[in-house]
C-alpha cells in the first residue's frame, strides 16, 4: 500500500445507532493509472493529539507493471469508527474534535461540530 497523490474530498456520516458509528468518506486522484485497493488507513496515536483530530491515510496498492501516465480522480474510500462516543474519545473527557484524511500532496479535515 502507498498514499495517493491528493485527496479532493472528504464527507463525514453518522449512523443512527447508540453510540453511533462514524462513516468517513474521501474521493482522491492517483498519478498514474492502475491504482487498486483504495482504503482510509486510521493513524493510531499513543497518547490524543492536542487537536482533537483523529487522522486517516487516504491509501491504495499502485500499478504493478506499465501503468498509464495521467492523473485519475474520483478513487473512493471508506472508513468506519464503530460506536464513537465523541465525548470521550482519546479518552474521559477527552472529545474528538473532527478527522483529517492526509495524501501525499495536501490534506483535508472535517470539524465534528
Amino acid at each position: 500500500m502507498s498514499t495517493i497523490y491528493s485527496v479532493e474530498e472528504v464527507t463525514l456520516a453518522f449512523e443512527r445507532s447508540l453510540p453511533p458509528n462514524l462513516i468517513v468518506t474521501a474521493v482522491g486522484t492517483v498519478s498514474t493509472g492502475g491504482w487498486s485497493n483504495f482504503r482510509l488507513s486510521k493513524i493510531e496515536h499513543v497518547t490524543p493529539p492536542e487537536d482533537g483530530i483523529q487522522e486517516f491515510s487516504f491509501d491504495g496498492t499502485p500499478p504493478s507493471g506499465i501503468a498509464t501516465q495521467a492523473f485519475e480522480s474520483h478513487k473512493m474510500a471508506f472508513a468506519r469508527l464503530n460506536e464513537i462516543d465523541e465525548d470521550n474519545y482519546w479518552g474521559p473527557g477527552i472529545r474528538i474534535a473532527g478527522i483529517r484524511v492526509v495524501a501525499n500532496t495536501n490534506m483535508i479535515e472535517v470539524n465534528l461540530t
